[in-house]
């Protein structure tokens, strides 16, 4: 990485990681939403003292920092402070009195009850947990942090650290755990020390360059046009490989020189492929970020993102498809230090996206098989739990673990339905099964979208217009006067959006021409940058280019951004600085 990791004991605050920096935005964007709770919940079966439970939560939140961690300020000038010490509650809700049928359902409400609840950020701990009592031996653990503390290799820690700290509740001693030798804080210090350099700066040149040279990639088509303004509603279908398929897709993957996470990642895209007609594919693929030794054992959102660009060409064998799949992802891993956000914050890069983003769609895979399944006495297995909300069109997630491949297909509920989605859900399915009853098939095989039954559901999408939104009409044009205000607004909008100045109205809003939230980031900051004023991200929501121009003016200049307290992502961007 070329700039060490300085651990400081004494560190109680830094700025937002590039990664938190986005997550802090998008819920000052819109408190109300719960798309970043990620709730976990786990079987609990033999002798359980709920005290006892509660006291390893306990320790283990004094162990991890990021635990006791809060986010203040605003767009701009967020920083994470960490408290000392933290209140954690954990309600213990007794359902044994209810009967056996009813009880799954009862369980599974009151639980979404918890995870549906918005978080504030402001205030720590930035997660939530709750015991259910099911019967004398049998119990249900829900743990839901927010992803801004919080990624997929957090949870495989919660497990180590639970079992740890319960075997030392329950004997009550004091004997230490190994300690941990570095904090979250650490490392958004070494990011952006990391970010100022020369280093950093080649490698994201680098790697632009190589997302520019790909062919750009067509849009998934959705059963409802994309609107302007998504609510973040989601959903999703649930997805299961029984584990002889899986032994078995494990066993061709050996012999391909692939992984299995590579196997279901190249089958993926051969879906996505046969649904938007197109050989050239870009697959959003989380990474786990952890370049350094002593953050291993540190909870934390380091997970970043990886645009990964495929070729699904049809006259090659599905073999050599996966080798490719493999020398991509290789490949692109070199560029696993750069924040997908600055990346995407590169002007190449934002035109690039205006059409259809980076990427179509997402893939996450994770090996939990190695998890530990005892908490002390405690026999504990994960039950499964809907996180109500979407932050992309699609996504596929899988957990390969003891009892096969489970997960989901993700989906934005504002431009699909549930029956499209499930039958996405079959044709991967069908899809795996077709490749692992015939591994040396030619591409074209397996993209013959008539040998599968679930595309017969599918075929309305083919009728669907383009699903982009559409650049407002020439009838409308016919507008008063921009005043000054609003013309230098306008100016911003236009040119981040991609469209002619004529285009925009002082009637628009940022977000019904188009806007997402990524160059929602960038409109704030340009504004903040010629300006020298700040706004309420919320205002791109709820305001047009009117109302925003007509509360602008009585704004006051802010001192200069280098005068201010410490800043993440955003001011060091606003300061142009790498």
């Amino acid at each position: 990485a070329q700039i060490p990791l300085r651990h400081d004991p004494n560190r109680r605050s830094a700025p937002l990681t590039a990664q938190q920096e986005r997550i802090a935005f998008m819920q000052e964007l819109h408190p109300e939403r719960v798309t970043y709770n990620a709730p976990s919940a786990h079987r609990l079966e033999g002798p359980l003292d709920p005290a006892l439970l509660l006291t390893a939560v306990r320790l283990m939140v004094q162990r991890q920092a990021v635990l006791r961690t809060a986010i203040r300020g605003e767009s701009g000038s967020y920083e994470q402070v960490v408290s000392d010490h933290v209140d954690v509650e954990m309600p213990v809700i007794d359902l044994s009195g209810i009967p056996e049928p009813e009880q799954a359902t009862e369980l599974m409400r009151q639980m979404q009850r918890i995870v549906d609840r918005p978080m504030d950020l402001k205030v720590a701990p930035l997660f939530r947990c709750a015991l259910y009592r099911l019967s004398e031996g049998l119990h249900v653990f829900l743990f839901m942090p927010h992803h801004i503390i919080w990624d997929g290799w957090s949870f495989d820690l919660l497990y180590e650290e639970l079992a740890a700290c319960l075997d030392i509740a329950h004997a009550k001693k004091t004997a230490a755990l190994p300690a941990i030798r570095a904090t979250y804080l650490d490392y958004a210090f070494w990011q952006q020390e990391w970010m100022g350099s020369v280093f950093y700066a080649a490698m994201l040149q680098e790697w632009t360059e190589r997302i520019a040279r790909c062919p750009e990639v067509s849009e998934l088509p959705t059963d409802v046009p994309r609107g302007a303004s998504m609510s973040g509603a989601g959903d999703s279908a649930w997805v299961y490989i029984d584990s002889a398929t899986v032994q078995s897709m494990r066993e061709i993957s050996r012999v391909a020189g692939v992984t299995l996470n590579m196997l279901c990642l190249g089958l993926y895209a051969a879906m996505l492929g046969m649904l938007c007609r197109s050989q050239s594919l870009t697959i959003g693929v989380p990474v786990r970020g952890r370049i350094f030794p002593e953050i291993e054992p540190v909870m934390g959102f380091f997970n970043n993102l990886l645009p990964l660009p495929l070729n699904v060409e049809r006259g090659r064998s599905v073999v050599d498809f996966l080798g490719n799949v493999k020398t991509e992802l290789i490949q692109s891993l070199r560029f696993q230090e750069i924040p997908f956000e600055r990346l995407a914050a590169q002007p190449s890069m934002l035109i690039r996206a205006r059409r259809t983003g980076l990427y179509q769609a997402l893939f996450s895979f994770q090996d939990v098989r190695d998890r530990d399944r005892k908490w002390g006495s405690i026999r504990q297995s994960n039950v499964l739990i809907l996180q109500k909300g979407a932050t992309e069109d699609l996504g596929l997630w899988l957990m390969d673990g003891p009892k096969g491949l489970e997960g989901g297909l993700n989906y934005n509920a504002d431009v699909y339905k549930p029956d499209t989605v499930q039958a996405m859900r079959d044709l991967y399915l069908e899809i795996v099964q077709r490749f692992v009853a015939e591994p040396n098939m030619l591409m074209q095989t397996l993209l013959d979208a008539d040998s599968y039954s679930a595309m017969g559901r599918l075929r309305h999408l083919e009728s669907r217009p383009d699903t982009q939104i559409a650049a407002p009409q020439d009838a409308r044009r016919s507008r008063r006067p921009f005043s000054e205000t609003e013309r230098r607004l306008a100016g911003i909008w236009a040119d981040l959006l991609g469209i002619p100045i004529d285009l925009v109205q002082p009637e628009d809003n940022f977000f019904d021409l188009g806007g997402d939230s990524l160059r929602a980031m960038e409109v704030i900051a340009r504004m903040r940058r010629e300006t020298g004023k700040a706004v309420n991200p919320r205002v791109l929501v709820f305001e047009s280019l009117a109302q925003l121009a007509g509360s602008y003016d009585s704004l006051e200049v802010e001192p200069p951004v280098e005068a201010k307290a410490p800043s993440g992502f955003l001011s060091r961007f606003l300061r142009g600085g790498r």
